[in-house]
């Protein structure tokens, strides 16, 4: 938006000011100032000014000079060291010179010539409207801009959804039958995209191959990364069922495309059903909460290794879990045990335990319900800070 030129004297300057020639007797000068209801005159020659009577000289006529002075002439009692404004000067300049001579009135030139009055009264008055008007076309600017942002908000939050969901069937619709193993599964975003993913694919009849999934970082970049680990994931990993050889994989293809302040953690797990075993490597990830039926405890498996995309040539340790009727594993992201409540204290793998044994009696997907309840539970009101997946698995009878 434009805006206005800087107001100049003549536009808020009182034209055809009233003038009185130098001899003319003061009686006169006060009748016209009365007549006019004005607080000064100028005293001008030819229409150029000379001096300039106030209602200030007046008082000073009264006080201080003998009765006969109401006949003199006004050039016997102006104030004639005149200070002037050019017209053509921005009215600013005139006000502080006002300001600083504690000048009521001042007469307005133009080539030295009389063209106008400028008085405190018209500046308080200009200066009013000018900071009204000011205020107005700030505020224009400003719902100009915030309706701007809006639609760009609008537009960001339209393109954030479909990206969310172009992600979303990007995991699998649902979990395959794997008798007598089963699955529940749920993924919550932080702000409509997000840098967490799992996945499950099933080599044949007795191995499944899962992976739990976090990229550093939120929003788009994250979800890039996703999307990328998890298309290398699919078709460089789709018969290997080592979950080591499946990170070792990862890490090496990674390791180009990342940016330097970019990593990938990640569990990958094999389950055999026929076997009742579980193979688990972690790259920088939580290991598996492993619930025992048979003593209702929660078991931490103790594997580790270096999180994805950091070092080449790094090489991972896998676990095996034997696994009895009725064991769960859960699997998740950090996002799940670093939810904090409103006074910034974390929810933490202890409770996470402790719910996984409060629901042993739930099926898979109202556990999984519980969990994220409790979650909320903990924030209080609060939103969440992170993306938050689980994957919860159960060795059936």
């Amino acid at each position: 938006m434009e805006r206005s030129p800087e107001p100049r004297v003549r536009d808020i300057m009182v034209g055809s000011p009233v003038t009185a020639a130098p001899d003319t007797r003061i009686v006169e000068v006060v009748r016209l100032m009365n007549a006019h209801r004005i607080g000064a005159v100028v005293v001008a020659e030819e229409g150029r000014p000379v001096g300039i009577f106030t209602e200030r000289d007046v008082l000073n006529c009264i006080t201080w000079m003998d009765e006969d002075w109401i006949g003199d002439p006004v050039q016997e009692y102006m104030t004639p060291q005149l200070v002037t404004a050019e017209a053509d000067e921005p009215w600013r300049d005139a006000m502080v010179r006002m300001d600083e001579g504690a000048i009521r009135h001042l007469p307005v030139v133009d080539g030295g010539r009389l063209v106008g009055m400028l008085s405190v009264r018209d500046l308080i008055h200009h200066q009013t409207a000018f900071l009204e008007a000011a205020v107005l076309r700030r505020t224009e600017e400003l719902r100009s801009k915030n309706e701007l942002l809006e639609e760009r908000d609008r537009e960001r939050s339209h393109h954030l959804a479909l990206a969310g969901e172009i992600q979303r069937r990007l995991l699998p619709e649902r979990a395959p039958r794997f008798e007598p193993v089963r699955i529940a599964a749920h993924l919550a975003s932080y702000d409509g995209v997000a840098g967490d993913f799992y996945d499950l694919r099933r080599y044949d009849d007795a191995q499944l191959g899962l992976v739990v999934a976090d990229v550093s970082g939120h929003g788009v970049p994250a979800a890039f990364v996703t999307v990328m680990a998890k298309h290398c994931y699919a078709e460089n990993c789709r018969h290997v069922r080592s979950p080591a050889e499946v990170l070792r994989r990862l890490n090496e293809f990674l390791i180009g495309p990342l940016g330097d302040d970019q990593f990938v953690t990640m569990c990958a797990a094999c389950v055999d059903r026929a076997a009742g075993r579980l193979f688990v490597a972690t790259a920088g990830h939580p290991a598996p909460l492993v619930y025992r039926a048979a003593t209702r405890t929660v078991e931490v498996p103790e594997v580790g290794g270096m999180m994805l995309g950091v070092v080449a040539g790094e090489t991972y340790e896998e676990l095996a879990l034997d696994l009895a009727p009725g064991d769960r594993a859960l699997f998740y992201t950090d996002g799940v045990p670093e939810t904090r409540d409103p006074a910034g204290a974390l929810f933490g793998e202890e409770a996470l335990a402790g719910t996984l044994v409060a629901g042993a009696a739930d099926d898979l997907d109202d556990l999984v319900t519980r969990i994220f309840g409790v979650l909320a539970a903990h924030r209080d009101g609060g939103p969440s800070q992170d993306d938050a997946t689980l994957v919860l698995l159960e060795l059936g009878a």
